[in-house]
């Protein structure tokens, strides 16, 4: 039988129920802002309690269950940089929801919560906090730890984004860029390779790194991403992708068709003159010291290509930018969001807008004046 009390200005539910041992126990959580809420959820509990659901799950502290729930459903199938961002959650759990049990956390706790997360931090990296929680929490439910989520309607408005060093070059300064890189390229300088094969497929640094020679179809003209070079662990190209809409086969454009067919020619002919080394992973970008290049030496290569090119320092970019160029040029000339988002593997169109916002907005002013411009000639 449940019992529903007030506490202050909110309400509470408590039922009591008999344990698998035969124990009596109870079931109790604050915090609703109303009467009728705080028995519509206690029913709920009995409903399931009645129908074979443990009462005894219930007891789970939030922060084991969030690290177990990562150790099961996200550890197996990503890398070293999306564990620390999953890491860095249960210490932010851990700290703000000390032993806390799931059923505890209500709605307005975790709206309190997410206020002080959000003190000093961007809304995007909030956003993809709460995301993560979300999931984690809607598991819970489907386990029936919990029924109702507390994630659910959270507002969030964080500090806006800080501004970070130039994300893309302007098209004069990218043309630069290839023409230098495509001129001095060399399998002695195999980043040069891979700045080129960036700006002509806005693929991230782990999927450019982690190319198979077995993805590049030239024949068909296409590049299957299906694999990413984990540069910070193991050091190895694994068979895995960012997301699901992150494999994916792009077309190889007859710039890079050339570009590459000529680094293998050059890789065949290192190889054949040696004995030292094997490319055993069958690696695109597999260099001289037997080894794929890390970020680091991209890095170094796009920092030297721009300064020798003329690009001001605070107009540089780093090799994601390449991404954000590639991407921004598409956008820039007229082709559509959709395909775009499908080129660079985001799950929606929605990512990919809020990345490149900045150019919407250029275009929906472009496009103003194209349509004032328009209005004017009627009745002329």
């Amino acid at each position: 039988m449940a019992s529903i009390q007030k506490r202050g200005k909110t309400w509470r539910y408590r039922v009591d129920f008999y344990s698998i041992d035969g124990k009596r126990k109870q079931i109790s959580k604050s915090g609703f802002t109303t009467k009728k809420e705080a028995s519509i959820a206690a029913a709920e509990v009995e409903y399931n309690l009645n129908h074979g659901q443990s009462g005894d799950k219930r007891n789970t502290i939030f922060g084991n269950y969030y690290r177990e729930w990562v150790k099961v459903y996200k550890k197996p199938h990503v890398g070293k940089t999306s564990m620390n961002r999953f890491n860095n959650i249960a210490t932010v759990i851990d700290n703000y929801f000390p032993e806390k049990k799931l059923t505890d956390i209500s709605k307005m706790d975790y709206q309190k919560f997410m206020n002080d997360y959000m003190k000093n931090r961007s809304t995007l990296t909030c956003e993809k906090t709460n995301g993560i929680i979300r999931s984690c929490v809607q598991d819970a439910i489907d386990e029936q730890i919990i029924y109702s989520d507390f994630t659910r309607k959270v507002v969030i408005n964080g500090h806006s984004k800080r501004k970070s060093h130039k994300k893309f070059l302007s098209v004069e300064n990218f043309n630069k860029l290839i023409e230098y890189t495509d001129k001095n390229k060399s399998y002695n300088s195999i980043t040069y390779y891979e700045i080129l094969t960036g700006a002509y497929t806005g693929l991230r640094f782990e999927e450019i790194s982690g190319l198979k020679w077995s993805a590049i179809n030239f024949e068909d003209k296409t590049i299957t991403v299906n694999s990413v070079y984990d540069y910070m662990d193991t050091g190895e190209i694994q068979q895995r992708t960012k997301s699901k809409t992150s494999k994916r086969v792009i077309p190889l454009l007859d710039e890079l068709n050339i570009i590459l067919k000529q680094l293998k020619f050059e890789q065949n002919e290192w190889l054949i003159s040696q004995n030292k080394y094997r490319n055993e992973q069958n690696a695109v970008f597999f260099s001289k010291d037997g080894k794929i290049p890390s970020d680091s030496g991209m890095i170094k290569s796009m920092k030297y290509v721009q300064t020798q090119v003329g690009i001001p320092t605070d107009e540089q970019i780093r090799p994601h930018g390449l991404r954000h160029t590639f991407a921004s040029y598409l956008l820039s000339t007229g082709v559509q969001m959709k395909y775009v988002s499908q080129f660079l593997g985001h799950a929606n169109t929605m990512i990919t807008s809020r990345v490149y916002e900045h150019l919407l907005d250029e275009q929906n002013v472009e496009q103003t004046k194209k349509t004032m411009q328009a209005m004017k000639k009627l009745g002329n």
